[in-house]
Parts: structure tokens; C-alpha cells; sequence
């Protein structure tokens, strides 16, 4: 092993498209990252970044290669990994703090338990006051440029 946290070797993955044609999404990605190293991914529209996220994220099966972390095959989602994606992901039907008390639902079961560390980072990020709103109410009050109600 080479000591990396991350290693990926070859990896490659492809789709179908609608007619059933292979569409190749990554050919040949390898690299290897480090503790304490800071990585970015950048490149046009729809060269695979999101893809290759996904796919580190064991989010998304890849089609062909090698994925390991920690010297660990990923082979599907891992409550060791935490995912920010570009778009929002919330559950228009729940509160901010139900929405921030999810994965904590999904893997525990007891999301009660931990509602004063949601509420520690709700206050982190500027959410604080926000925890009984629905996203609707509150992207709507974020597109009218209303500061949160911890500021």
C-alpha cells in the first residue's frame, strides 16, 4: 500500500445511453490523495467531475478500475464519507432542523439525541432561527436577500 488515504487506479465508467449505446463518462483516472492534502477537481461542463465525485462518494458504481480508501474497496455508501452537492438535496416537506437531523435518522434512528449539535451547526453556518422553516420559506427569504435571523 502506498500510504495514500485515497487510491484510484484506471478507473473508467460508462452509461447507456437511450438508444443503448455505450457513452463514456471516465476513461483511465488515476490518482492517489494523502492525509492533509487539499484537493480540488475542476473542468468544463459535463467532463465527469460530478461523476467522479459520485463514484468516491459510493454514490455511484464504477464501471471498471480500481476505488479504494484507506486500502478499502468503496463499494457503496459509506457513513465515513460526507457529500456537499451543487444543488440543494433538501426535502421541501421537512423543517431546516428535520433536514439536518436526516442522516442522523437514516443510520442511528435516534436523531433526538443529537438535536443540540444540529443546532450547533445550524449557528455555524448563519441558519440559526431558521430551524422550524421549510426550504421553500426559506430559499424564498434568501432570494429576497433577508439576512438570517441569527445576524
Amino acid at each position: 500500500m502506498s500510504g495514500a488515504i485515497i487510491q484510484v487506479k484506471s478507473l473508467y465508467k460508462t452509461y447507456k445511453t437511450q438508444a443503448g449505446e455505450d457513452l463514456l463518462a471516465l476513461k483511465d483516472v488515476s490518482f492517489e490523495i494523502f492525509d492533509g492534502e487539499f484537493i480540488s477537481v475542476v473542468g468544463p461542463s459535463g467532463c465527469g467531475k460530478s461523476t467522479l465525485l459520485k463514484i468516491l462518494g459510493g454514490l455511484l458504481s464504477k464501471s471498471g478500475g480500481e476505488l479504494l480508501l484507506k486500502g478499502l474497496p468503496v463499494e457503496g455508501p459509506r457513513s465515513d464519507i460526507g457529500i456537499v452537492f451543487q444543488e440543494s438535496v433538501l426535502l421541501p416537506w421537512r423543517t431546516v432542523m428535520q433536514n439536518t437531523l436526516l442522516p442522523i435518522e437514516i443510520q442511528k434512528g435516534h436523531s433526538l439525541e443529537y438535536k443540540d449539535r444540529a443546532l450547533d451547526l445550524l449557528k455555524m453556518v448563519g441558519l440559526n432561527g431558521f430551524e422550524k422553516n421549510i426550504p421553500l420559506s426559506f430559499r424564498a427569504a434568501c432570494s429576497k436577500g433577508y439576512p438570517s435571523p441569527g445576524h
